[in-house]
């Protein structure tokens, strides 16, 4: 990669795990995570099923609550990834991370296939810029 002297990469982090029942083939990497509304402990496949490099655009508006929404449209391999899992996995919780961070976590009840997912509010302002440029980076 290509940089300007003195210039970091972007510090911000995008992943989308799938939550699993069973422990799965050996070798597969289970994790705990904590969700709070509502309050639950799940486990999830440790190896993400998206990250920002699935992400083409981000776009964004703010909430009445101060957060900010994301609209975030999919690479054509991301979208594919997405439609798989939301068609093998319904009636489970996939849990999108922003930075380490729970932001999302809904129950799987509709196939994803267009490549469009809407997270709702819980993102911080300051953290969209970085999100869109570790989207473009990781796509280079």
């Amino acid at each position: 990669m290509v940089g300007v002297a003195g210039s970091k990469p972007p510090q911000s982090t995008f992943r989308v795990h799938v939550q699993t029942v069973e422990q799965g083939a050996p070798g597969t990497q289970i994790l705990p995570v904590s969700l709070l509304n509502p309050p639950k402990q799940i486990m999830i496949r440790a190896q993400p099923e998206l990250s920002e490099r699935d992400i083409l655009k981000v776009e964004s508006a703010p909430t009445e609550s101060g957060g900010v929404a994301l609209r975030l449209t999919l690479s054509e391999h991301g979208s594919t990834v997405l439609n798989a899992v939301t068609t093998d996995n319904q009636g489970r919780i996939l849990v999108f991370f922003v930075n380490g961070r729970v932001v999302y976590a809904p129950v799987i009840d509709k196939i994803i296939n267009d490549g469009i997912v809407i997270i709702p509010g819980a993102v911080a302002a300051e953290e969209v810029k970085p999100l869109e440029e570790a989207a473009k980076a990781a796509r280079k």
